[in-house]
């Protein structure tokens, strides 16, 4: 079964585990933990690991060759090893007990040993859907690359039957982005097909905020947790208009010249809308064809404009200068426009025609003149479905 997570330093995580899993069951203080227990057992290994790698950090210090430092490199790797082995003997055996299941977890998505992870994985989906500390799982398998459509029936399950208001929330998130994931990845896929799929996408995305909008989601080291509503913002406004077929929405702001200007203020032109920053080494590659482009379409309806969103505008004016960069540009140097349409990455590119419909998306080079030429000769024609990432 794949990796949910990217390869992480197993040793320190689960070490850090299995020696504080006693701090989150207040009812069972350490020092009153039966000598059998699986939670003693867990600092129990937890300690003796922590032992053996601090001796072993010493060794590395006053290793002098590198014959010895990759012998200490080998004896950490075994020694890490017996750790995750142990951690799993012991976990297989009790995965209901409650002080397991972060053992279980970080054995599932961050194990490089595929018959350690794959077991731990089996046995939280076997076992572990009513589980209160579920939701942060869930998040992490749809955050993941793949689309890991085989976790949809447990997903359904920690919906249905979880207790907490929170797992069920985050497990009901997971469910709808997978199924946005799952519509992004299948090439496949027609474009009619693609559209009920997001559809539905967007239907169950109202449903979650309605339901599980207050629900708090895990937050990165730092960072203060962002509600189900918040994050779940950007996704339904991509849905719900920045789509193939749907009217692009009006955005206002400053260009470089500090002069206010709505995109709505070039409707009835053939537009390009390109979202990009000078520290964006992709946009940047692009500009010498955009800049040829406009120039040789200078005569015709068409606009092309930027939303720069450098924190400082002279690195756009400099850019500006120094690219002979020819069309205008929103500054967004507090990225509230980026933030308004949801934009994830850069460059993010919108075709529009002259009826104010977005036709093409990140389309490039030859591909971006293509859909423009094909646009100008519509002229006011219907707009048609065309491909949507």
């Amino acid at each position: 079964m794949a990796k949910i997570f990217s390869a992480a330093v197993l040793s320190c995580s689960l070490l850090s585990c299995a020696t504080l899993l006693a701090a989150d069951s207040p009812t069972k203080p350490a020092e009153a933990k039966a000598a059998n227990s699986v939670s003693a057992q867990l600092d129990q290994l937890g300690s003796d690991y922590s032992a053996a790698v601090k001796k072993l950090k010493a060794q590395a210090l006053d290793a002098s060759s590198d014959a010895a430092k990759q012998k200490i490199r080998k004896e950490y790797e075994d020694v890490t090893n017996r750790f995750m082995e142990a951690c799993w003997k012991l976990v297989k055996i009790h995965p209901d007990d409650p002080t397991a299941f972060d053992v279980l977890v970080k054995l599932a998505t961050e194990c490089d040993n595929d018959k350690i992870s794959g077991g731990a994985m089996e046995l939280i989906l076997k076992n572990q859907a009513k589980n209160p500390k579920i939701g942060p799982f869930c998040i992490a398998i749809a955050q993941s690359d793949s689309d890991n459509a085989e976790f949809a029936p447990f997903l359904k399950e920690v919906v249905h039957s979880n207790p907490d208001k929170g797992a069920q929330g985050m497990a009901a998130l997971a469910q709808a982005l997978l199924l946005k994931t799952s519509a992004a990845n299948n090439a496949d896929l027609k474009p009619a097909d693609r559209d009920q799929i997001l559809d539905s996408v967007e239907t169950s995305l109202v449903d979650v905020v309605q339901k599980y909008g207050d629900v708090k989601l895990p937050a990165e080291d730092n960072e203060k947790p962002q509600t189900i509503a918040k994050m779940v913002k950007p996704f339904l406004f991509q849905l719900q208009h920045l789509r193939i077929g749907k009217v692009a929405p009006d955005m206002e702001g400053q260009d470089a010249d500090g002069k206010r200007f709505k995109l709505s203020d070039y409707k009835g032109k053939v537009i390009v809308v390109d979202f990009w920053a000078t520290w964006c080494g992709p946009c940047m590659s692009l500009v010498p064809h955009e800049r040829e482009l406009v120039a040789r379409l200078q005569d015709k309806p068409f606009v092309f404009l930027g939303v720069n969103v450098d924190q400082d505008k002279q690195d756009l004016l400099d850019v500006i200068k120094d690219k002979h960069i020819n069309w205008r540009n929103f500054w967004d140097g507090k990225s509230e426009l980026v933030e308004n349409w949801g934009i994830q990455y850069f460059p993010s590119i919108f075709v529009i025609d002259q009826k104010g419909v977005i036709r093409y998306k990140d389309v490039r080079g030859q591909a971006m003149d293509d859909a423009i030429e094909l646009l100008l000769s519509e002229g006011s024609t219907p707009a048609k479905k065309d491909k949507d990432k």
